[in-house]
């Protein structure tokens, strides 16, 4: 009986199996094909340090291609076949469906472990991720789970709403160790119609990088570079966009940890490095990146920040530059010039007054370039080698430092650096030292320039009589100062005008730009002018006196120099301390 009941039920067992309908896979779904991008950690959530880079292109039947960049400063072909299936899932927002891929096995050669690779695609109404993990043998080396889909445009969609032109800064997030660099990298770049976003730059040391990186959703980008070619090195983090208060978009630095970070590492230092050859890091990095608008026609950089020629910043250092023994050269407050450069307005200690720019134009030079926001300076400096022997003489080595970095627009009532930047001081003696490299920054403290709120009362245009003086010869007045035109000037008795420089550094006269040369209004109250260094035959001078209490001008005195008839040099006068009558007057 017991064998009958289990042939029976064996009978119906197949008779069922032979009216099941047959198991048919799930279609691979057409809206998971495009392109991914992850970026590895080397701790679960993206935590500890960029190891890697994983890209991939997916095709609508579910063939997988792409390739892993690793620290070995290598990148690894990937290919496989995702599978399709549906999630069974009642929690809130799980994914429709998961693509998995076999394992990917990639060999490193010889007597090197074998690397595995598992991916998973997440199928999202909006959205779909990408999980990665890279396992050595048994161990996970690197992993995410926040891989992205790369975004696409349909034909005849709207441009990029983050396109347009950037500059960015790679500030460090805390204190460089002494062997660290201190400076601030820096990259001008843009975002096209489409997302794309590429980036010029160079790191904190100098070093340079590039770097083409397509949008992921909600604006993000993630990059991971080897900029130094070398085993166990990268500069690597996230871009995220957020809209600004006053329009476009940008990217602020994390309140806490870091958003990218950089390394070179230590191992086959070479001897070629021009700088820090011992490597560093993983050194933690912040990230600002601002919209960039080219001036219009007429409009200067300082229009684009609302600075105007009587406002100034300070210049911030951190590092190696300045030194005590270098504050002389540093400048300290600056402000921006119509030309698109800096007018130094006060220096370190031992430095030149900024009441002479001159003198600063011997020791720094400076440049923005209006187009890409990028500032460039070099700064001369000089040491004195003392001798290591009794009989040896001192010798004096000069170098050139250079600045480089960006102008950063601020969003409304941000009070961020408006400039970052590194700073690249190279060696007194390059056969036993290395270049180094610290940061600058333009603080957004935006004031008054001290130097034009004093120079205020005296800056300005006057009007003034010509006045014959008592013993004057009556043909004085053929002897008046001509106009720059060489044209004869005005006769006694007529109205002259001249203007002071909002700064006192120019006087014009006459149609003549003349120079300061001697500033007494906290001695005599004669401020000095005269276009010399230049042709001695045809020459200007000019003492304006000042009255003490409103250091307004209340008289003048000039002179001419030419060539007279007979091949000698004669001096003329226009006048002589008009106060007596009161006739120059302040416009």
């Amino acid at each position: 009986m017991k064998l009958f009941k289990t042939s029976l039920t064996m009978a119906l067992l197949g008779t069922a199996s032979a009216w099941a309908a047959p198991v048919i896979p799930t279609p691979f779904p057409e809206g998971l094909a495009g392109n991914y991008q992850a970026l590895l950690y080397s701790q679960d959530g993206d935590a500890g340090s960029p190891v890697g880079l994983v890209t991939l292109a997916v095709t609508t039947k579910g063939a997988l291609t792409g390739k892993l960049t690793t620290l070995e400063n290598k990148t690894y072909p990937l290919k496989a076949t995702l599978s399709y299936a549906d999630t069974e899932s009642l929690v809130a927002n799980a994914p429709a469906g998961t693509a998995t891929a076999p394992t990917i096995q990639i060999v490193r050669g010889k007597n090197i472990p074998n690397l595995s690779v598992n991916l998973t695609i997440k199928d999202f109404e909006e959205n779909d991720t990408l999980d990665i993990f890279v396992n050595e043998e048994a161990t996970t080396i690197g992993s995410t789970e926040n891989g992205f889909k790369q975004i696409t445009f349909a034909k005849g969609a709207l441009p990029y709403a983050a396109a347009g032109a950037y500059t960015a800064a790679f500030e460090l997030a805390d204190t460089p160790g002494q062997n660290d660099p201190a400076g601030s990298g820096y990259a001008v770049g843009s975002i096209d119609a489409k997302g794309l976003l590429k980036l010029t730059g160079k790191t904190g040391d100098g070093t340079v990088f590039t770097a083409a990186l397509p949008a992921g959703p909600d604006y993000r980008y993630v990059t991971f570079l080897n900029p130094y070619k070398r085993n166990d090195s990268f500069f690597a983090g996230k871009i995220i966009l957020t809209e600004r208060n006053s329009g476009g978009f940008h990217m602020t630095p994390a309140e806490a940890g870091y958003d990218f970070q950089w390394k070179k590492s230590s191992l086959l230092p070479k001897i070629t490095d021009k700088s820090y050859r011992a490597g560093f890091g993983p050194l933690d990095v912040l990230v600002s990146m601002e919209p960039w608008t080219v001036p219009a026609k007429g409009e200067t950089v300082a229009d684009l920040f609302g600075i105007s020629a009587l406002e100034i910043f300070n210049i911030g250092y951190d590092g190696v530059f300045p030194g005590t023994a270098y504050t002389k050269y540093i400048p300290v407050k600056a402000g921006l010039t119509a030309q698109n450069t800096l007018r130094i307005a006060a220096g370190g200690a031992g430095s030149t007054s900024g009441f002479d720019p001159s003198l600063w134009a011997k020791i720094i030079t400076t440049k923005i370039d209006p187009k890409t926001g990028k500032f460039t300076a070099t700064v001369n400096i000089e040491d004195t080698i003392e001798p290591t022997t009794p009989t040896g003489k001192s010798k004096t080595v000069k170098r050139k430092v250079a600045f480089e970095g960006v102008l950063l627009r601020p969003d409304s009532g941000s009070l961020a650096s408006i400039a970052q930047g590194q700073i690249i001081l190279p060696p007194k003696d390059v056969k036993t030292e290395t270049t180094t490299s610290s940061m600058f920054a333009f603080s957004g403290n935006i004031v008054e320039d001290a130097i034009y709120a004093a120079a205020a009362p005296t800056a300005g245009t006057y009007k003034g009589v010509i006045i014959r003086q008592p013993n004057e010869p009556e043909d004085s007045q053929d002897a008046i100062i001509p106009y720059a035109t060489g044209t004869p000037g005005p006769p006694a008795g007529a109205n002259i005008t001249f203007t002071i420089s909002p700064d006192l550094q120019t006087l014009n006269f006459q149609g003549r730009l003349l120079k300061l040369r001697n500033d007494g209004r906290g001695t005599n109250n004669i401020i000095t002018y005269d276009d010399l260094p230049g042709n001695i035959t045809n020459s200007c001078l000019v003492h304006l006196q000042l009255d003490g209490t409103t250091k307004q001008v209340v008289g003048i005195f000039a002179t001419y120099n030419q060539f007279g008839r007979s091949g000698f040099s004669v001096i003329t006068r226009i006048s002589n301390f008009l106060q007596r009558d009161n006739s120059i007057i302040k416009q």
